[in-house]
């Protein structure tokens, strides 16, 4: 009675006929569902209880499943995450070394002096490393040496692309 099915049989849940009969009268999609329902439920949890934030089955000690917790985690610690990811972007964009550059221009624009606070109050942004071979993060062969970065605020940095711009046109 497994295997086939019992003739003019219709599983009592979801009502199609086309299922392999498993037990129960219900078909092989419906007991397979019922019984992770119950498995999650009651056998791997510290807590019979659902979610407590979107009602599903916990997966950790908090009462909480993996979106939820991971959600509230990292709400929690935006700001290391975020700082963590900044760290990283620098060790990609000009090997890790913006401190060591900001300590040999003493916080300040190489061109024109502005502190990285007042760079920061007027434009929102903080002072840019700037390659000065112009191989930076898309060259095929990034320069990161301390010689070849500077320090440079916003207005700076466009007006030496220009500049540039101007020598490689001519």
């Amino acid at each position: 009675m497994n295997c086939k099915h019992p003739k003019g049989w219709i599983c009592v849940q979801c009502g199609d006929p086309s299922q392999k009969h498993m037990a129960r009268g219900l078909c092989a999609k419906c007991y397979q569902a019922n019984y992770r329902r119950t498995f999650y439920k009651t056998r791997h949890f510290s807590s019979n209880r659902p979610c407590r934030i979107c009602g599903t089955y916990p997966v950790t000690g908090l009462n909480l499943c993996k979106a939820c917790y991971m959600k509230q985690y990292r709400k929690a610690n935006r700001s290391r995450l975020y700082a963590r990811k900044c760290q990283l972007r620098e060790v990609d964009r000009f090997g890790g070394r913006r401190n060591e550059i900001l300590k040999r221009a003493d916080g300040k624009c190489e061109r024109c002096g502005i502190t990285e606070v007042e760079n920061v109050t007027r434009t929102g942004k903080r002072l840019i490393i700037h390659h000065k071979d112009g191989n930076g993060l898309s060259s095929p062969n990034p320069n990161h040496s301390f010689d070849n970065l500077m320090l440079v605020c916003n207005s700076c940095h466009r007006k030496i692309h220009g500049e540039i711009g101007i020598r490689e046109a001519s």
